[in-house]
C-alpha cells in the first residue's frame, strides 16, 4: 500500500472512529435519559397507596328508637347541655316518618295531542265559556237539590213528633201477659190463659177500630193476623198471630194482649195527636217529592240538555297511545275532588301557577276542563288550556304530521310521599351503668319513654365505600399496569440501545486494530522514505 493510500485508509478509519465514539455518547445519553423515565416510574409506584376494604364497622352505630304512642321516633343527635339542670340535659333531634298525601306538577315532553277532529276546535276561551254554562246550569240544579234534600231533612225530623204522639197512644192501652196458650188441631182453635188462671178461646178477628188504634199505637202490626178474647170483665184482648207462633215454638219468651178504650177522653185525644202529627208528616214528604218531581228533576234536565249536546263537539282525545278522559262538571268523584284539591294547595305552597286552578271556582267547586289519562298504570290529569297550548304550539308551516315536536305538557297527580318530621328541644336522656341511654323525657311531654337501642348499619354509605373501594382498586391495577407496561417498553428500548452500544463497541474494537495496522504500515514507509533519501 502506498503512502498516500494509507494515509486516506487512515483519515477513513479516524472519520468512522468519530462517529462511533458521537453515537455511542447519544446512545448513552438515551440510556440515561429511560433510566430517569424508569426511576420517576418507580418512584411513583412507592408513592401509590393500596385501596383498602372499608370495614362495616367504620358505618355501624348505636341508634336509639321510642314510640310516643302515636309514631315510632328514632333520635338522629344529641348533644349534652353546657349547664344541665334537674329537668334537662341533653338537646335532641327526634324523627318519625309519615306518608304525606303530597300533590305535583309534571312535564311531558313531546305529548302528541290529537283531538277527535281537526275542525271546529274551540279555543280555551270558548271553551271554557260552554264548560261555564253547564257549570252553572249545574249549581242551579245542586241548589234545588239542596233545597229537597232541606225539606226532605225537614220532614223526617217530623218523625219525631209521630214517634212522641206514638208514644202518648200506646200509654193508653191496657197490656196482659198471658201464661199459656194451647191449640186443638182438629177444631183449630186456640186457648189462652191469662194471668188470672182463666181460659179464653180465642176467635180470629178482622180489622177493626180497635185494632187500627192499637196499630198506631204500634202494639199490632198492619200485616198480620189477629186474634182476641172477652174476659171475664167485658174488655176485649187483641193478639198477634205472629206473636203466637213465635210463643208456641219458643222463639218468644212472652205472650202478650192489647186492649184499648175507645171510649175514653184521653185515649181519643192520644189517637187525635197521632193522627195530627202523621199527617203533617205526609204532607211534608209529599211536599218534598212533589219539590223533587219538578224543580230538581227540571233543572237536572236542564243541566244533562246542555252536557249532551257537548258530545258531538270536537275534543282532545289522545296524549300519544293514551286516551283521554274527559271528567263533566258534577260528575267527579271525592276521590278525584281530594287529589286535585291536594294538587292545587301544594302548587299554591310552592308559588307555582298552573291552569288547573282555573278548573275550580273559589269554594273548590269543579267548573270543568279536566281530564283524566292512564300513564303506566297510573291515573293523572291535565286540562284542556294545557292540552290546548301544546296542540297549537306546532308551527302550521312546518311540514309534519301535526302532532309531532309539541310543546311539553303539563300533568298533574298526587300520591303518598314518604316524609320524614323532625324535632328538635331539650331532653332528659337516662343512662344505665354502661353508659347507655335507658329513657328519655321530652321538653314539650311529661311522659317518660322507654329507649331501645340497637346496632344500625347505614347500608347506604357502607355500599357506596365499597363502590369507592372496587372503582379505587380499579384505578390502582390499572395504574400499575400502565407502569408496568411502560416500564416493560423501557426496558425494551434500553435493551435495544445496549445491543447497538456493543455492536459499536466492537466496530470500534474493529477499527482500533485496523487504524494500528495502518499506522504502522505508515510508519514503515515513513522509515525506509528517511532510509532512502539518507543513503
Amino acid at each position: 500500500m502506498g503512502m498516500a493510500a494509507s494515509q486516506a485508509r487512515y483519515l477513513q478509519l479516524s472519520a468512522r472512529m468519530s462517529n462511533c465514539e458521537y453515537e455511542g455518547q447519544q446512545i448513552n445519553q438515551q440510556r440515561t435519559i429511560l433510566a430517569n423515565e424508569s426511576a420517576n416510574l418507580f418512584n411513583q409506584m412507592l408513592v401509590m397507596e393500596v385501596p383498602t376494604v372499608p370495614s362495616s364497622t367504620d358505618y355501624t352505630t348505636v341508634q336509639y328508637t321510642f314510640s310516643d304512642g302515636s309514631y315510632d321516633q328514632t333520635i338522629d343527635n344529641y348533644y349534652q347541655i353546657g349547664t344541665p339542670d334537674s329537668e334537662y340535659n341533653y338537646v335532641v333531634t327526634h324523627s318519625y316518618t309519615v306518608d304525606r298525601y303530597t300533590g305535583s306538577m309534571k312535564h311531558l315532553s313531546d305529548p302528541q295531542v290529537q283531538f277527535s277532529s281537526l275542525e271546529d276546535i274551540l279555543p280555551p276561551e270558548a271553551y271554557e265559556a260552554y264548560q261555564q254554562g253547564i257549570y252553572q246550569s249545574y249549581a242551579v240544579y245542586e241548589s234545588k237539590l239542596a233545597e229537597y234534600e232541606k225539606m226532605e231533612s225537614d220532614a223526617n225530623a217530623l218523625i219525631k213528633d209521630v214517634e212522641s204522639a206514638q208514644v202518648g197512644l200506646l200509654n193508653n192501652v191496657g197490656k196482659t201477659t198471658e201464661t199459656g196458650l194451647q191449640y186443638d188441631p182438629i177444631t183449630d182453635t186456640y186457648t189462652v190463659t191469662d194471668n188470672t188462671g182463666a181460659q179464653y178461646n180465642l176467635t180470629p178477628t178482622d180489622s177493626n177500630a180497635d185494632i187500627e188504634a192499637l196499630i198506631k199505637a204500634g202494639a199490632l202490626s198492619e200485616d198480620d193476623e189477629y186474634y182476641s178474647y172477652q174476659d171475664n170483665d167485658g174488655t176485649t184482648h187483641y193478639l198477634s198471630k205472629t206473636n203466637m207462633e213465635k210463643y208456641s215454638t219458643g222463639a218468644a219468651k212472652n205472650l202478650t194482649g192489647y186492649s184499648i178504650d175507645l171510649g175514653d177522653p184521653d185515649t181519643l185525644q192520644a189517637i187525635s195527636d197521632y193522627d195530627t202529627a202523621l199527617q203533617k208528616y205526609n204532607d211534608a214528604k209529599a211536599a218534598a217529592k212533589n219539590f223533587y218531581d219538578t224543580d230538581v228533576t227540571s233543572a237536572y234536565n236542564d243541566y244533562e240538555t246542555l252536557l249532551n249536546a257537548y258530545d258531538g263537539m270536537t275534543r282532545p282525545s289522545y296524549i300519544g297511545n293514551c286516551e283521554l278522559t274527559e271528567i263533566p262538571v258534577g260528575q267527579m268523584t271525592e276521590d278525584q275532588l281530594a287529589e286535585l284539591q291536594q294538587v292545587i294547595y301544594d302548587l299554591a305552597q310552592e308559588g307555582i301557577d298552573s291552569n288547573l286552578a282555573d278548573c275550580f271556582d273559589a269554594n273548590g267547586n269543579y267548573k270543568g276542563g279536566v281530564f283524566a289519562f292512564e300513564l303506566y298504570g297510573t291515573t293523572y290529569y291535565t286540562t284542556y288550556a294545557d292540552l290546548y297550548a301544546s296542540y297549537a304550539s306546532v308551527d302550521d308551516s312546518d311540514s309534519n304530521n301535526g302532532i309531532d315536536r309539541q310543546y311539553s305538557l303539563p300533568y298533574y297527580s298526587a300520591s303518598y310521599v314518604k316524609t320524614k318530621v323532625e324535632t328538635t328541644e331539650k331532653a332528659l336522656l337516662e343512662t344505665d351503668s354502661s353508659g347507655r341511654f335507658t329513657s328519655i323525657r321530652l321538653e314539650n311531654d311529661s311522659v317518660k319513654y322507654t329507649l331501645n337501642a340497637e346496632t344500625v348499619t347505614d347500608e347506604t354509605a357502607y355500599n357506596d365505600a365499597m363502590n369507592q373501594y372496587y372503582y379505587d382498586t380499579a384505578v390502582y391495577q390499572k395504574t400499575i399496569s400502565d407502569i408496568n407496561a411502560k416500564t416493560s417498553i423501557i426496558q425494551q428500548q434500553d435493551r435495544t440501545l445496549e445491543l447497538r452500544l456493543e455492536q459499536l463497541d466492537t466496530e470500534r474494537n474493529t477499527l482500533s486494530t485496523e487504524m494500528e495496522a495502518v499506522q504502522k504500515v505508515l510508519s514503515d514507509n515513513i522509515e525506509r522514505t528517511y532510509k532512502t533519501f539518507g543513503d
